[in-house]
């Protein structure tokens, strides 16, 4: 597991799949924590189905994570070349954050109308006076001389669909990174980031997190109940200061120290909802730990 603590969280934003990067957070997190790392190794080494589960699971975990990291260092050369200059992968990852909030239909480019409903108080670093209609005239893809413009693509109607330009995410950074040198240093990603955050995050559609693992389905539903029930009877056995001895105190210890990691919860949650193997495996260690606690030793 020590290799999945190398990843940054700039190397996992171009993972396929929201959850996908809840299983690796969580995976990352257990991985720094002494005693759910002793409690995994516990049941490695004692049940097959971990092992062959757990190994799978890392094994696609980092390989979407190393083409991630590999996406992510192209994005910046490519970035690098319309800019001019190179941008850290954090530096990215930060306008990255703001882009996506921007970017509700996420289709890869910011329209008119998700600037105007998500964006339009992050366009204050450009100056007073830039507004949606400048910030499209000047960085929108089909905002140049052979366009009609968007402020004339408006006039008396929407006009040709072509004719409304969408900011793509090289030109986005782009806006960004002239926005912070006309600023003389006033100005830096992670004060946009911070201010589109507090002013802009919370409105318009989409402004809501969505519950990466709220799961959808009768079946995916009791799952999630029943997993929700072992947490809770896991929380009732610490907070009775119940304990076992031997290889079944090891993992009632790291149970409870993974109890208090939401990171872990998570990617627990969604194994097992999501993989039968790993969520029989799950009902028996919850099966076993009740007979260890019951009886007070291991």
């Amino acid at each position: 597991m020590s290799s999945i603590s190398s990843y940054t969280d700039a190397d996992l934003l171009l993972l396929p799949s929201p959850r996908m990067l809840t299983l690796f957070k969580g995976a990352r997190s257990a991985s720094n924590d002494v005693a759910v790392v002793n409690a995994f190794l516990t049941l490695y080494e004692d049940m097959s189905v971990i092992r062959l589960g757990g190994d799978l699971i890392f094994n696609y975990l980092s390989k979407a994570a190393d083409k991630s990291r590999s996406d992510m260092e192209l994005q910046a050369r490519g970035i690098g070349e319309v800019i001019g200059r190179t941008l850290s992968t954090e530096e990215i990852a930060a306008g990255m954050g703001v882009f996506e909030g921007i970017d509700v239909n996420k289709d890869g480019e910011i329209s008119r109308e998700e600037l105007e409903v998500k964006g339009e108080g992050m366009l204050e670093v450009f100056g007073e006076d830039f507004d949606v209609d400048d910030f499209l005239d000047k960085y929108g893809k089909r905002g140049n001389k052979k366009s009609r413009g968007v402020r004339n693509a408006f006039k008396g109607g929407r006009g040709e669909k072509g004719d409304i330009p969408g900011v793509v995410f090289q030109e986005f950074m782009k806006a960004l990174i002239e926005a912070i040198d006309d600023s003389d240093g006033t100005v830096t990603i992670e004060e946009i980031l911070s201010t589109w955050d507090k002013e802009c995050a919370g409105g318009g559609p989409g402004g809501e997190a969505k519950d990466l693992c709220v799961v959808e389905g009768e079946r995916e539903m009791e799952r999630e109940r029943k997993f929700t029930a072992m947490l809770e009877q896991v929380k009732m056995w610490e907070d009775a200061g119940v304990r076992s001895e031997g290889r079944s105190g090891v993992i009632l210890r790291g149970c409870y120290a993974g109890l208090k990691n939401q990171e872990v919860v998570g990617a627990l949650r969604i194994v097992y909802t999501d993989y039968k193997a790993l969520r029989l495996a799950g009902d028996l260690i919850f099966k076993l730990l009740k007979v260890a606690v019951g009886r007070g030793g291991g």
